[in-house]
């Protein structure tokens, strides 16, 4: 047998070089930016170089470092620039303080000068001569009114200074009534002339009718109000010119009454009376007011009380039914 032919392997082939790929613009540098937020570094603003422009306002890059925002940050209000000393005052003697008011003290002194002008005639009361005319007595008068008048007391001041004010200016108006009408002013001077002071008050008098009003005040907090009645009468007789002493025996009256309604209007005299003499006595306003609630009549209560909160803020009584009839 003949062998077969000797079998030669091909040589291999190179592949054929594949075709060039299209050439595709490279990828965008995403800087940080793009991607999320970064706060910007802190950066100095380098010192300005002849030349350069200079630092623009509002760019972070140029901005001071105490300056340069964070992210969520509020801006700053520019803070001013601390404006100049200016030469300290030339300093001046300072004008004396005005005198503390005492009021307490400022009461007994007026007191006392009541009792004194009780006793004085009233050419002494108004500081006028015997001869003086109409027109003088009448600028004594209003000279005295600034200084006595009730409406010159301040609110929340003491009752018992409203009181002696009032009671002063009573007798001050008392004798511009007498001196300045011709009759009654002829009468006066005769009776001067004849020997007598002028003035017709008793002195004990005054003060007894003044400590058994004090005690018959005591007797109404007690609830006694039978012995009451009886000093309060007592004080009247004792000085009818005061209007205070018949407040506090109509009050006495209405509160000791079984019925209530057979003594209202003589109670209701007796305030009233009182009320025309002087409105400023805070008590008879919180009488007035007491006697208005007990019949049923809360507005006009209601102001009563009020009054006399106004004229005596330290009125215990008034205050507290205040606040409840709110």
């Amino acid at each position: 047998p003949v062998p077969p032919p000797a079998v030669t392997a091909p040589k291999p082939v190179a592949p054929a070089p594949a075709a060039a790929a299209p050439t595709r613009p490279p990828p965008p540098v995403m800087t940080p930016q793009a991607t999320r937020p970064v706060a910007p570094a802190a950066v100095v603003a380098p010192a300005a170089v002849p030349g350069t422009p200079s630092a623009v306002p509002g760019n972070p890059a140029q901005m001071p470092k105490a300056a340069m925002p964070y992210p969520g940050a509020q801006p700053q209000a520019a803070q001013p620039a601390a404006p100049a000393r200016a030469a300290p005052p030339v300093m001046k003697p300072a004008a004396p303080a005005a005198p503390v008011v005492n009021q307490a003290e400022e009461t007994k002194q007026l007191e006392a000068l009541l009792v004194q002008m009780k006793t004085a005639n009233y050419f002494d009361v108004l500081g006028l001569k015997r001869d003086a005319d109409a027109n003088q007595v009448k600028i004594a008068y209003l000279k005295a009114a600034r200084s006595y008048h009730p409406d010159t007391v301040p609110p929340g001041s003491p009752e018992a200074l409203a009181k002696v004010k009032a009671d002063i200016f009573g007798l001050i108006g008392e004798a511009n009534r007498t001196l300045s009408d011709p009759k009654l002013r002829a009468d006066y001077l005769g009776e001067l002339d004849a020997g007598g002071t002028g003035s017709k008050v008793d002195i004990e008098k005054l003060l007894r009718g003044e400590e058994v009003f004090q005690k018959g005040r005591i007797l109404v907090q007690a609830r006694k109000y039978p012995e009451a009645l009886k000093l309060f009468e007592e004080a009247i007789a004792c000085n009818a010119a005061e209007p205070e002493f018949y407040a506090w025996r109509g009050y006495a009256k209405f509160l000791g009454a079984p019925d209530k309604k057979l003594v209202l209007q003589d109670v209701m005299r007796d305030l009233k009376h009182c009320l025309a003499a002087n409105p400023n006595i805070p008590s008879v306003h919180y009488f007035l007011g007491f006697i208005a609630k007990a019949g049923g009549d809360s507005k006009a209560a209601l102001a009563y009380f009020k009054k006399c909160v106004s004229l005596d803020p330290k009125h215990i009584d008034a205050a507290r039914e205040v606040r409840m009839m709110k």
